[in-house]
Order: structure tokens, then sequence, then C-alpha cells
């Protein structure tokens, strides 16, 4: 009877533990089949404003949004949406949506210069992709309740708003063209501010919100002579700026940015702002700056500029460049950039020239690290030997050669991976091409490459030289057999005996001292034989960077990245 009992009880026990677990499963599951499904809501310039969008277009943004629920996407043909075609501005969604257009070349909610485009209250997430913005004014309408008349000429925000792969052009206000942050939290990816103007932060005017802003342009945005920020004010927020461009941005303080918050930026190009008083790429007044890796350079009203005078707070920084010393940088002059041009990514860029001395100048770890990721603005691999200072990092399909001045450390060369430090006299400016093709085939001794190394002074010279290569490059050869060769005259002679090795794909490298001469160069487990061909700086296809249509049309559809 007790052991009938004790089963009694046990099996009492299983029951009530799996009737437990069954309420806890079914407490799970209703919520989830209690909500609302995301649906995509279609608009169109030829909808109709009937139905609820997800069946047949509607015809504008104001009606779609009625329709929506939170989670959904608003799907935009191409076209123009405006007063004119039968919107109310500014758009304000009252539930959390994504509004993504057909590409920003494309897809335009024009504000006809009447109007702010749109408004995103406090609570709210909304995420715009693939549209443009353009012609949003407000001239004296608050975003806040308690704030300055003419808030956010394009979006003004206090909620949550994410802007990707989009453009912002010709939009005005007092306070914020572009964009006008209040309160509330603001990233920006991917995206193009131009011609935008205000009195104060003619691009985004970041009031004490949260601004991070990566793999974005800010050109030609003007704000008024007596103002702060042509590209960006930050006003008492923190911004966060990583693998962006600020050009040709005007402002009386602060032409590129001007800020009165924290401000961190890693990666970054400045290049041909102005300011009217002072701080032509960055104004500061007494707060934190943390600069990594970044070039602010040509610079009209200085580089940069604090108003601080007494017990500054400085913040971090390391392995910036600067034109006039006016930065915490550890490099001054020229920084030798190209024009802001379609190098490839979404947005534009300023290529380095190959005698930058950005290249291979940037701190390793900041561009590892986040907000980096091993990438630049265009989406291009940083894993060079060491990687460049500013937005831009130099690939081998940009250019194969570079011109730079070899160290008493080593100094790399940037994509034709190869470094040289001397002792005693100095080779001065030094052109290495690398190629990698062989006039006939490779040789079945050498490697997939060979590198043409041309100093100013090639006499009496003391270096220790460092080539690399790829396991593709490296091919079926032993490794521990390479050994360095030397063309001149018409024949190879090997160099030194075993070099060291050390690195990984694509960055192996081998290294050897007391080398004298410099000419052709390859690593060979035996006589490579063939003739390396001459070459030319012209006959690779990365000279001057030039517009790049296909580039160009992926960022106005929508596709690049």
């Amino acid at each position: 009877m007790k052991t009938q009992t004790c089963f009694h009880v046990a099996r009492l026990m299983i029951l009530g533990l799996l009737v437990a677990i069954l309420a806890m499963l079914t407490s799970m599951a209703t919520p989830l089949a209690q909500a609302a499904p995301k649906t995509t809501r279609n608009v169109s310039p030829f909808g109709t404003d009937s139905g609820n969008c997800s069946v047949s277009a509607c015809k504008t943004i104001t009606y779609a949004l009625t329709q929506a629920t939170a989670g959904d996407t608003l799907n935009l043909e191409a076209g123009t949406y405006s007063a004119a075609n039968g919107e109310t501005l500014p758009l304000v969604p009252t539930v959390d949506v994504t509004i993504n257009g057909a590409g920003a070349i494309f897809t335009i909610i024009d504000g006809a210069n009447t109007q702010r485009v749109m408004t995103v209250n406090s609570g709210r997430n909304i995420t715009l992709q693939n549209l443009t913005i353009t012609r949003g004014k407000n001239a004296g309408f608050l975003c806040v309740i308690i704030g300055s008349p003419g808030e956010g000429g394009g979006v003004c925000n206090l909620g949550t708003l994410t802007v990707s792969n989009s453009t912002f052009s010709g939009n005005d206000a007092e306070y914020g063209g572009g964009i006008y942050n209040a309160t509330g939290t603001l990233t920006v990816s991917n995206s193009t501010f131009y011609f935008n103007l205000a009195t104060h932060g003619a691009g985004i005017y970041n009031a004490t919100g949260t601004l991070t802003v990566s793999n974005s342009t800010f050109w030609n945005n003007r704000a008024w002579v007596l103002g702060n920020g042509g590209g960006i004010d930050n006003n008492n927020g923190t911004l966060t700026v990583s693998n962006s461009t600020f050009s040709d941005n005007l402002a009386g303080y602060g032409g590129g940015i001007y800020t009165n918050g924290t401000l961190n930026m890693t990666n970054n190009t400045f290049s041909g702002n102005t300011a009217d008083s002072q701080g032509g790429g960055i104004y500061k007044t007494n707060v934190a700056v943390n600069m990594f890796n970044t070039i602010i350079a040509n610079s009209t009203g200085g580089d940069c500029y604090s108003s601080c005078t007494m017990f500054c707070i400085s913040g971090s920084s390391a392995n910036n460049l600067d034109q006039d010393s006016s930065c915490p940088a550890t490099i001054h002059g020229d920084p030798k950039l190209g024009p802001l041009a379609s190098n490839g990514g979404a947005t534009q860029t300023f290529a380095l020239l190959p005698n930058s001395p950005a290249i291979d100048a940037g701190s390793a770890v900041s561009c590892a690290n986040s907000p980096i990721n091993g990438l630049d603005q265009r989406g291009q691999s940083r894993n060079d030997l060491q990687c460049d200072i500013g937005a831009y990092e130099m690939q081998m399909s940009d250019r194969n050669n570079t011109t730079l001045n070899p160290g008493t450390t080593m100094r790399t060369f940037g994509p034709p991976r190869a470094g040289i430090q001397y002792s005693g006299i100095d080779p001065g400016a030094t052109t290495v091409i690398k190629v990698t093709s062989w006039s006939g085939g490779t040789p079945a001794t050498a490697l997939g490459a060979w590198w043409e190394i041309t100093p100013v002074t090639g006499t009496g010279l003391n270096l220790t030289l460092s080539l690399c290569y790829s396991t593709a490059e490296l091919g079926s050869l032993t490794e521990s057999n390479l050994r360095f060769w030397r063309y001149s005259g018409g024949t190879w002679s090997q160099v030194g005996g075993a070099p060291t090795l050390s690195g990984a794909s694509p960055n192996r490298c081998a290294q050897i001292a007391g080398v004298t001469d410099l000419s052709r160069w390859t690593l060979a487990t035996g006589n490579p034989g063939n003739t390396p061909t001459a070459v030319t700086l012209s006959s690779f296809r990365a000279n001057a960077p030039t517009f790049d249509l296909v580039a160009w049309f992926k960022q106005m559809l929508g596709l690049a990245r």
C-alpha cells in the first residue's frame, strides 16, 4: 500500500510538472499568436488611395501610413512624392515603420521649399532607406514644444531614426537643414548630405541627442556667416563619426563640424572646408574630442580650433594627419588627395594619391575595432600591412604603385605590400610597383609576382627589404626554399640566404638585411629565368580617379552594399 501511495504521489508530481510545462509553453506561444503580422504596403504615384495598400499600390505615403501597423514596410515605387501629388506634409508616422525607396535617384520626397518633409515623434522607431529627401523647409515651426522656431528642414527627429543609402539635398531651416535631431537617436550610414542650408547645422543639427554617422559624405552644405557647423552642429549631444568624408562645407564656426558635446572620430577625411571665423575643419568648445586615423586638411579658417584656453578637456588622439599643425596630429603637411569622386561604394570619397603620407600610417587597432571593423568608407578591406589614415583605403585594384620615403624603422608601401628600412644613406622618395603577371607566364620556381623598386639615391645603400605575398601568389612553391632574387644587367642573381618569414596571407612577408641595390626583385626557389617586362606607371589601371558610372547607378538604385 505504501508502495502504491508513493507511486501515486510520484505520478501526480510528474503530471503536475507536465501541466506546468504545458502552461508555460502556452503562455509563451500566446503573444506570438496574437502579434500582428508585418505587412509590406506598396505606394506608387500611379496608385489609388484605397484599401490597405498591400495588394494594390496606394498613391500617397500619407494614406499608406494610416493603414500601417507596427513593423510594416512601405515600399515606394520610383517617383516624386509631394504636396502637389497629394501628400500631407510633414509626414508623421504613428507606428514604427520602414520606408523603403527604389533608389535615391528615383524615389524623391519633395517639400517644395514650403514645408518640413517628416516629423518623427518621441517613442517612434522609423527607418528611411534608398530615397531622397529634398527641398524641405522650416522657416518658423517648432520641432519640440520648448525649442527654437525653424527646426528641421528635411526631418525633425525626437524618436529613433535610422537613415541608410539615402540623400538629403536642398533642405533649409534655421537649425538642421537636413535633419534636426532633438533628443532622439539618429543613425546615418551610406548616405549623402549636400546643398543643405541652415543658420546652424546645415547638414545635421544634433541638439541633445545621440548621433552616429558612418560611411557617409557631407559636401557643399552651408551654414550662415555667423552660424555653426556647415556639415554637422553637435550642440550638446554625443556625436560619433567614422569612415566619412566632409568636403567644401561652410560655416562661421566649424565648416566641417562644430561641437559643443562629445565627439568621437575614426578614419575620416576632411578637405576643403571653410569657416569665416575659426575652425574650417573642426571647431570645439571645452569638450572631449577623441580622434583617430583622421585627415583634416586644405581648410580655410584653420584645420582645427578650440575656444578653450585654460583647463581644457582634450580627449584622446592617435595617428591623425593635418596640414597646418592645429589639430592633435602626428603627421603634418599635404595629405596629397585626389578630387572628390565616385571611387566605388555608396558615396563619394577622396582617393589617396600614390605619394600620400597617409598610406600605411594609420593605427591598426583603430582600423580593426568597431566602428571601422576592417573596412573603409567604400566597404573595401583594410587588410594591408598597415591601414591608411582617412576614410579611403588604397587597394591594388586602385593603384599598383606608391612613392614614399623609407624610414629608419620599417616603412611599408601600401598595396604593393613591400617595406624598406634604411641605415646610413637615405634612398629618398622610392617608387615601388608590384606586378602580378610575368611575360611568358609565371616561372615554375618563382612567385606569381615581382617588384620594381626605384629610389632617388641608388648607391651606398644599406637596406632591410621586405616583400609580401598571398597564398595564391606562393602557389605550389615550398616556402622554406624561397630566396630573394634581383634582376640586373639582363640576369637574375640570388641575394642572401634564407629570409625571415612572418605574417599570414595576404601579408606573408619575407625579409632580408644588407641590401645594397634596388631594381627588380622577386622571391623564388631557383633562378626565375624569365625576363620581367618593363613597367610604367601608366600601364596600371588606377591612376587618377575617374567617375564610376556603375557605382553611381548602384548608389542611386539602392544596390550599393
